[in-house]
C-alpha cells in the first residue's frame, strides 16, 4: 500500500511538472508573439511619424507662400487662420489641446450683470482708444489667441483701418454706447450689439463677438458667432 501510495505521488508530481512545462510553453510562445507584434507596431509607428511629418512640412510650405500672398494684400481673417494652421501643423501634439473648448463655468444670475458690466466697459475702451488713436491700448483688448497668430504690426493696420472709419464720421466717445449683450450658455463668450451716433441719428451696429479668458473679456473673432449659443 505504501508503495502505491509513493507511486502514485510520483505518477502525479511527474503529470504536474509536464503540465507546468506545457504551460510555460504556451506563455513563452505567447510572449514571443507580443513580443513581434509590440515591435511591428512600433515600426509602423515610427514610419507613420516619418510620413506625416514629410507631410506636414510640405503642407506648411504651400501655406507660407499663401499667407504672405493674403497679408500683402490686406486680408487679415484669412492670412489669421492659415497661420493658426501652420502653427498646429508645426505641433501635432498641440492639435488635440486646441481642439478642446475651454470650458467656464456658467455665470450666475448675479455674475452675468457683472460679466455684462464689464463688457460695456471694454467696448467702450476700445473704440474710445480707436478714436484717440492709442492703438496700443485697442491691441490690448484683442483676443489674445488672435494676438499669439497674427504679428502685431498686421493687427495694428487693421486697428488703424478702423479708426480712420471712426475719425471720418466725426464720432468722440458719447457716440459710443451698447444696446444689447447676449452671454453664451457656457459662459466663454458674448454677442454684443452696440451703437453709433452719426450725426443726430443712432445707427444699430452688427453684432460682434467678445471672449472670456482667464477672467477677462476680449474683442474675438466674428465668425465665433456661427456657433454661439
Amino acid at each position: 500500500m505504501k508503495q502505491f501510495l509513493i507511486a502514485v505521488v510520483a505518477l502525479f508530481v511527474i503529470n504536474n511538472h509536464a503540465f507546468a512545462g506545457t504551460i510555460a510553453k504556451y506563455i513563452s510562445n505567447d510572449d514571443k508573439i507580443a513580443t513581434r507584434h509590440n515591435k511591428k507596431v512600433k515600426e509602423l509607428k515610427a514610419k507613420y511619424e516619418k510620413a506625416l511629418s514629410k507631410i506636414n512640412a510640405e503642407t506648411i510650405k504651400k501655406y507660407k507662400v499663401v499667407l504672405v500672398q493674403k497679408t500683402k494684400a490686406g486680408y487679415l481673417q484669412e492670412a489669421l487662420d492659415i497661420q493658426k494652421k501652420i502653427d498646429s501643423l508645426k505641433d501635432e501634439s498641440k492639435i488635440s489641446s486646441d481642439k478642446e473648448a475651454i470650458k467656464y463655468p456658467k455665470p450666475s444670475l448675479h455674475s452675468q450683470s457683472e460679466h455684462k458690466e464689464r463688457i460695456v466697459k471694454r467696448y467702450k475702451e476700445f473704440y474710445c482708444a480707436l478714436i484717440k488713436e492709442k492703438f496700443d491700448a485697442a491691441h490690448d483688448i484683442l483676443d489674445p489667441a488672435m494676438k499669439k497668430y497674427a504679428p502685431k504690426d498686421l493687427l495694428v493696420s487693421h486697428l488703424k483701418l478702423m479708426s480712420a472709419h471712426l475719425k471720418l464720421a466725426r464720432m468722440n466717445s458719447s457716440d459710443i454706447k451698447t444696446d444689447k449683450i447676449t452671454l453664451s450658455k457656457d459662459g466663454d463668450g458674448a454677442k454684443v450689439v452696440g451703437k453709433f451716433r452719426i450725426g443726430m441719428k443712432w445707427d444699430k451696429q452688427k453684432p460682434i463677438y467678445w471672449i472670456l479668458d482667464d477672467g477677462e473679456w476680449y474683442l474675438g473673432d466674428d465668425k465665433q458667432l456661427k456657433n454661439f449659443k
